[in-house]
């Protein structure tokens, strides 16, 4: 597809933005924002909904979910998602954040992580699956 020439106006915050992005690197004004724009309408999503986040906010989003970079919005979601709940053998246990902080703070005081403590769970959960039930354990 040709290139078009727009033309388009943009606030003082946003000049000083694209001119100190040329100078960093050393590149003409122009071609830094048409890049700029090209990227911003390469991943802006259809319905024109998205979230910016960067500098210490990401740094500590990065650190809360523990799992390295965000690299995309699928890395992302998977992290919150793994955040938000544990699965074991297919089932899966939703938590607030709240429930999750009370599972780290319990985890933390008897020396295992959350997913240790969560195995040790499961597993007396197993074991007393079936007295719940009213019938032996040895079914």
């Amino acid at each position: 597809m040709p290139s078009t020439l727009l033309r388009i106006s943009v606030g003082e915050d946003g000049f000083n933005t694209l001119h100190n992005l040329a100078s960093l690197r050393n590149r003409d004004l122009e071609t830094v924002a048409a890049e700029v724009l090209r990227a911003a309408l390469r991943d802006l999503p259809l319905d024109g909904r998205y979230v910016v986040i960067t500098g210490d906010e990401l740094d500590r989003l990065e650190g809360i979910l523990s799992g390295g970079s965000i690299l995309n919005s699928i890395d992302l979601f998977r992290k919150v998602e793994r955040l938000a709940g544990i699965t074991f053998n297919n089932v899966r246990f939703e938590f607030t954040p709240g429930q999750l902080e009370e599972l780290q703070s319990r985890a933390d005081r008897l020396g295992l992580t959350v997913e240790e403590l969560c195995r040790r769970t499961v597993a007396k959960m197993q074991e007393l699956f079936f007295t719940h039930l009213g019938v032996g354990a040895h079914v």
